[in-house]
C-alpha cells in the first residue's frame, strides 16, 4: 500500500535545519577565504555573504532545539575557525601591537605618540614593520588600561604576530557567551554567536569591545552579591577597556549610591596607576580629546543636524538629549539591567559622530536576554558601512567615505527592525491590556 504524501510543510520543516546550517558554514569560510585573498571579489561578495549569514543565522535559531552545550560548541568552532582567517577591512591590531610593545619596553603606551619613534633605529625590524601600519600614528593610543594589559599579554605571547592577541580576544568572548548561557535562552544566545558581525569583528579581526559587555554582564550578575566592591570592580573594569561603558553605571550609582561611586572610581584608578609612573607615564585621556573633537564616520543623527548648528554644538546638542532620554529610559525600565542597556547603548550610538561596526558588541550580546529585534538589524545593517571608497577600489571616492547606496541600506534595515520592535511591543500591549480583567463598577457613581 502506498505511503502518504509526505506534507510540504513537513518536507521543510526537515530540511531547513541543515541548510542554514550548511548555508552559515559555507558562507564563514568564504569570509576567511576573503580575508586571505583566496577569494577574489569586492565588499560587494563580503556584504552579500553578510546576508546569506544573517539569514542563516535566523534560521538557525528558529528551527534547531539548541541546549546550552550545542552553542558553547558552535561558538568554539566559530572562533576556530576564525583563527584560520585575517583582519578583514581593519588595521586596529597594528594599533594594538604597537601598544602591546610600548608597554613591554617603558611601562606604558602613553604619553607619545607612535609617529615619535618613525626612523628610531633600536625598534626591531617586526615592530618597525608594525609601526609602519599604524594608523592615525600622530595620535596618542586611545584605549584604556584593561586593554593594555591584554595587548601586553598577546606581546609576550607573540611578539608582532597578531594572532596570539586574536585568540585571547576569542577566549574572552567564549568566557561571555557562556555566561549569557546562565540567563539567555540558548537560542537567542546562537543567534548572538552567529551574527556576521560577530564572526567579522570577533573571530576574524580581534576587536576587544565585547568586553564592555562581558564586564557589564559580570557586574550584573553580581549585583546580588553582598558586597558592593563585586559589581563595582566589574563595572570599573568595563570603564578601563573603553569609556563608552560610562552610561551603563547610570542606574546602578543610582542604587549604590556614594559608596558604588566611590568603589568604581577607587578600582579605576588603581588600574590607571602602573601606567603614570616613568617618562612615558599617562593615560587615554590625550587621544580621547583628539577623538571626541575631530573624528567622523558614519554619523548618526549628529549628522543631520551639524549643517545648522555647526559640529561642535551639533554634538553638545545631542549629547544633552541622550543624557535626557537615557535617564528617562532607566527611569521607565529599571535599575541598570541589560533590559535598559540595550536601547541606551543604542541611543548612544544614534547621536554619535563615529558609528564603527564593531561598537554594536557594547551592546548586542544582551539583545539575547530580551526580546527586541532591532538591535539584530542594526547588526546587520551597519556592516553596509565597509562599502567604502577604499573597499570599493573608486577613485572618485575619498577613502572613507560610505557608498550613498550602502547608506540607505544601512539605515533601511535599522528602520525596519525599529518598527519590527515597535509593532511587537504594541501587540505585547494590547494582549496584555486584553487579559486585564474588567474594573468593577463604582457603586458610588450614577
Amino acid at each position: 500500500m502506498p505511503g502518504r504524501p509526505m506534507d510540504h510543510r513537513s518536507l521543510i520543516a526537515r530540511v531547513a535545519p541543515t541548510a542554514a546550517l550548511l548555508a552559515w558554514w559555507l558562507s564563514a569560510v568564504a569570509m576567511v577565504a576573503l580575508s586571505r585573498g583566496a577569494l577574489s571579489g569586492s565588499v560587494v561578495v563580503f556584504l552579500g555573504l553578510v546576508m546569506v549569514g544573517s539569514t542563516a543565522a535566523w534560521a538557525l535559531s528558529r528551527c534547531v532545539a539548541w541546549s546550552a552545550p550545542a552553542v558553547m560548541l558552535f561558538a568554539l568552532a566559530a572562533h576556530a575557525l576564525g583563527a584560520f582567517g585575517l583582519p578583514l577591512y581593519e588595521d586596529d591590531h597594528f594599533r594594538y601591537l604597537w601598544d602591546g610593545y610600548r608597554t613591554a619596553v617603558s611601562g606604558s603606551p602613553y604619553g607619545v605618540a607612535p609617529a615619535a619613534f618613525y626612523g628610531d633605529a633600536t625598534l626591531p625590524p617586526q615592530m618597525a614593520a608594525v609601526l609602519s601600519s599604524v594608523n592615525h600614528a600622530d595620535v596618542p593610543t586611545i584605549y584604556g588600561p584593561a586593554l593594555q594589559a591584554l595587548f601586553f599579554a598577546a606581546h609576550v605571547l607573540g611578539g608582532a604576530n597578531e594572532l596570539p592577541l586574536r585568540l585571547l580576544v576569542a577566549a574572552l568572548h567564549l568566557l561571555l557567551v557562556w555566561r549569557l548561557l546562565a540567563d539567555a535562552r540558548p537560542a537567542r544566545v546562537l543567534l548572538y554567536v552567529a551574527q556576521p558581525l560577530v564572526f567579522k569583528e570577533v573571530a576574524l579581526t580581534g576587536h576587544p569591545d565585547a568586553l564592555v559587555a562581558l564586564a557589564l554582564l559580570l557586574a550584573w550578575q553580581w549585583r546580588a552579591v553582598a558586597s558592593p566592591w563585586a559589581s563595582a570592580a566589574a563595572y570599573a573594569v568595563a570603564l578601563a577597556v573603553k569609556s563608552s561603558a560610562l552610561p551603563a553605571l547610570g542606574a546602578w550609582l543610582l542604587v549604590r549610591q556614594w559608596r558604588g561611586l566611590l568603589a568604581v572610581t577607587a578600582l579605576l584608578a588603581a588600574m590607571y596607576a602602573p601606567f603614570l609612573v616613568g617618562s612615558d607615564g599617562g593615560s587615554d585621556l590625550a587621544g580621547l580629546r583628539v577623538f571626541a573633537e575631530y573624528w567622523q564616520f558614519n554619523p548618526g543623527l549628529v549628522a543631520l543636524v551639524a549643517p545648522l548648528l555647526g559640529w561642535p554644538a551639533a554634538k553638545l546638542c545631542m549629547a544633552v538629549l541622550a543624557t535626557a532620554l537615557m535617564l528617562w529610559i532607566y527611569r521607565r525600565v529599571g535599575d541598570g539591567a541589560p533590559e535598559s542597556w540595550v536601547p541606551v547603548f543604542g541611543l548612544l550610538l544614534i547621536v554619535s559622530p563615529v558609528i564603527n561596526p564593531w561598537y554594536l558588541l557594547w551592546f548586542l550580546p544582551f539583545a539575547a536576554l530580551t526580546r527586541h529585534a532591532w538591535p539584530w538589524w542594526a547588526a546587520l545593517g551597519v556592516l553596509f558601512s565597509y562599502a567604502t571608497g577604499l573597499n570599493l577600489a573608486r577613485d572618485d571616492m575619498a577613502a572613507f567615505a560610505i557608498a550613498p547606496w550602502a547608506l540607505a541600506a544601512q539605515w533601511a534595515l535599522v528602520a525596519v527592525g525599529l518598527a519590527l520592535s515597535w509593532a511587537a511591543g504594541a501587540r505585547v500591549s494590547a494582549s496584555a491590556s486584553a487579559a486585564a480583567p474588567p474594573r468593577s463598577p463604582d457603586p458610588t457613581r450614577r
